[in-house]
């Protein structure tokens, strides 16, 4: 290892330790949103359904590159639309993306934000009062990880203290905890999310038990006009609108999380999802109001169990992997051979 290889190290070290972006990260990094096609390649392979949402991000975040360097966060948008379908775990993804890990997503519960004194828990205690310099919670893990993803869930259920403490964030990029030190916001991505008009909006653009899509977000877009105020509409980049997740999106993610399980599980190389099997699953798994929130447990239940019961009968050998083929048989029972 030559001199100049070692200190670039050294360099990445200390880089890793103020930022929380891990070293392969910074390494990979080029100029400033150089990695959009990167994210947008893996926000589209693991959000199914979703691709107006992506596209409606990355179209953002290119605007942002055009832009160049402004005193706010790198995104700042509203994700709406039902429970279940990918907001939050659009988020997480990002997170993964942008940031490097998953463990970059800083999370804040808009429910458990309802009284204004508990502002004091973002931004730190103030003077004369238990916990003063301890920092708050948004603030130190922003310091701490620079570019990161705050994820503001619920937010329309948060007190106007804490919202306003936001929309300082969205036009500032920085934020002063209650010690009087400046948290700098402007390498984060802030994301908040809302269930406003959802339940409205999904019943008007219900017709004949099928969804017209294209109604339903004109229908929530309106409820977001009438419920927000515009002082903070216009400080996002985006109104970001995730759709209902019909029976066929529910067989990608089944057949996705599968695929993921196939990678965890010892002693097997593959999993051969029949159709029959992956439609089983979704049909189980669908409720109109639930999305993909159903999907894990089912597989639990059926598929889990079924790999138990392989294990049992010592059909999978630890030595050599094997490929597992799940099937339905006439009667509706899940069927495992290796």
């Amino acid at each position: 290892m030559n001199a100049l290889t070692l200190e670039q190290d050294v360099v990445l070290d200390v880089l890793s330790h103020m930022t929380g972006v891990p070293k392969s990260s910074i390494r990979a990094a080029g100029p400033v949103g150089a990695g959009i096609d990167e994210i947008e390649a893996h926000l589209r392979g693991t959000l199914i359904a979703q691709e107006t949402a992506i596209g409606c991000i990355v179209q953002s975040l290119k605007s942002r590159l055009l832009r160049g360097a402004e005193e706010r966060p790198v995104f700042c948008g509203l994700f709406v639309g039902p429970s279940g379908v990918g907001k939050t775990e659009a988020a997480l993804q990002l997170a993964e993306a942008f940031a490097g890990t998953r463990d970059a997503l800083v999370r804040v519960d808009g429910s458990e934000y309802r009284e204004p004194h508990t502002v004091a828990r973002l931004v730190g205690s103030p003077p004369g009062y238990v916990g003063y310099g301890e920092g708050g919670y948004l603030t130190e893990a922003v310091r701490r990880r620079r570019r990161c993803v705050v994820l503001f869930d619920e937010v329309e259920k948060a007190a106007a203290e804490v919202q306003n403490t936001l929309l300082q964030v969205m036009s500032a990029g920085h934020l002063t905890d209650a010690t009087g030190r400046r948290v700098d916001f402007r390498h984060a991505v802030l994301i908040l999310t809302s269930n406003i008009g959802n339940r409205e909006a999904t019943a008007a653009a219900t017709v004949g038990g099928e969804m017209d899509h294209d109604l339903y977000e004109q229908k929530i877009r309106l409820a977001v006009r009438e419920q927000f105020p515009l002082e903070l509409l216009g400080r996002l980049d985006a109104v970001v609108v995730f759709r209902h997740l019909d029976r066929a999106a529910l067989c990608e993610i089944v057949t996705l999380k599968v695929r993921e399980l196939a990678h965890r599980l010892k002693g097997v190389a593959g999993i051969e999802l029949s159709e029959a099997a992956c439609t089983a699953l979704a049909e189980e798994a669908y409720q109109p109001d639930a999305g993909a929130r159903e999907v894990d447990r089912v597989l639990r239940e059926r598929v889990d169990r079924g790999f138990l019961a392989l294990m049992e009968r010592g059909s999978l050998a630890t030595q050599t992997e094997q490929v597992v083929a799940i099937d339905v048989d006439p009667d509706g029972n899940f069927t495992f051979r290796t």
